[in-house]
């Protein structure tokens, strides 16, 4: 797991330096959206909680300046004691950049992109999960 987590902020830290050099401006940071919708009782026990916290506080330690906003959708009420339990390990800083929303966010991620970004972003991930499927956020 930590492998994996290692590489997948190392290839968002080359998009971001790709970025810089193609539009000559730098990029703040790494926006994180994680979709709950569907999340049982069963994936939010200890060793679930335990590796979501164990990712923060790596991230806190190797990587603590990439973190623009993590914004969690969806989010059902039970994810409640998870998050009370997750804030105890990370920095206030951390906290103070993550948003937890029980419904789709939209308007949380309409303050970071455009409408038309936002539906781009949301038809690709649309795809992904297969005909169909629509987005919450949508």
């Amino acid at each position: 797991m930590a492998r994996f987590f290692f590489e997948w902020v190392e290839t968002g830290l080359r998009l971001q330096r790709e970025s810089l050099q193609r539009r000559k401006r730098d990029v703040r940071g790494t926006v994180l959206i994680y979709d709950l919708k569907g999340v049982t009782r069963q994936q939010l026990d200890l060793r679930g909680i335990r590796v979501l916290a164990s990712f923060i506080r790596t991230g806190q330690q190797h990587y603590p300046e990439n973190l623009d906003r993590a914004i969690v959708i969806n989010a059902p009420a039970l994810f409640a004691v998870p998050w009370s339990i997750i804030q105890r390990v990370v920095s206030q800083r951390t906290r103070h950049r993550v948003t937890v929303r029980r419904d789709g966010g939209r308007d949380a991620l309409l303050e970071l992109m455009s409408p038309e970004h936002l539906d781009r972003v949301l038809r690709s991930v649309d795809t992904e999960l297969g005909p169909g499927t629509s987005h919450p956020a949508a």
